[in-house]
């Protein structure tokens, strides 16, 4: 197990400045593992690092895309426990990043940068003409696969899910799968959460912070006490009006109505 220091909750520009990431091939991560090194702001593109031992690794700002940890042929699971994806490049369209069976507990994913900040700054950069990528710069997890994880007690920070317009930026049709997955006492801090599909996880315990959206979220009827109890506003004024709100019209349509959840059965 490698030791737990990392640069998470760094803004990227604090962090060392590394003008390109190094391209690393598998064996070449084994090493590093081997040597008690992280794995920070390395590119890591499409490789299969299925059966590797990465408990307590930090890929802070490591280029993700396509990275495999579950490999269907051979079977092997890997021990992601402990790690930090903060400011990790998940977004691509043609490449699924599949962290299926993996065992993920207390590991850490997001961006530093918060929704808001990030839709501020991406639309100055259009003021000025410049181009932006909304699917690259927009705080995304594009083609997500964490199917029968188990990613109980682990941290999901300022991360657009959905590409939905409720966080201001560009609507995408994009994909996070967690069938099947352990979301026991996960938090999503700060996250648009809109249109996911949670009816075939357990969410037992989850808590959802500061929710930027989540509109179209799919949940089953026995799900809908966790998702009410789980949303928590750190603005007082805006606990209170959530307050009243359950008091007012219950849980079931406080979800529905206001939020603009979705229940329906787990086949659906």
């Amino acid at each position: 197990m490698i030791s737990p220091q990392t640069t998470a909750g760094q803004s990227p520009e604090n962090l060392p400045e590394q003008p390109t990431r190094q391209v690393l091939s598998r064996e070449e991560v084994a090493a590093r593992l081997e040597r008690g090194e992280h794995l920070e702001k390395v590119a890591l593109t499409d490789l299969n690092l299925a059966g590797l031992n990465l408990r307590g690794c930090s890929f802070c700002g490591s280029d993700v895309r396509g990275l495999k940890l579950f490999d269907g042929r051979t079977g092997e699971l890997t021990d992601i426990r402990e790690t930090d994806w903060t400011n990790a490049d998940f977004a691509d369209f043609q490449k699924w990043t599949v962290f299926d069976y993996v065992q993920a507990k207390g590991a850490r994913f997001g961006f530093s940068e918060s929704l808001a900040d990030r839709k501020a700054r991406l639309s100055a950069l259009r003021a000025e003409g410049k181009t932006v990528l909304d699917w690259r710069d927009g705080g995304m997890f594009l083609n997500f696969h964490g199917r029968e994880a188990d990613f109980a007690q682990t941290t999901w920070t300022n991360i657009n899910m959905a590409g939905s317009e409720s966080s201001g930026l560009a609507r995408f049709v994009t994909t996070v799968l967690f069938d099947g997955a352990s979301l026991i006492n996960a938090r999503f801090i700060a996250c648009d959460m809109s249109g996911i599909n949670l009816s075939k996880s357990n969410i037992k315990g989850i808590r959802i912070e500061d929710p930027v959206g989540l509109a179209g979220l799919r949940i089953t009827e026995e799900q809908v006490e966790d998702i009410a109890d789980g949303i928590v506003y750190t603005d007082s004024e805006q606990r209170r009006k959530l307050f009243d709100m359950l008091e007012a019209v219950g849980k079931r349509r406080c979800l529905t109505d206001h939020f603009g959840a979705v229940i329906a059965g787990k086949d659906a």
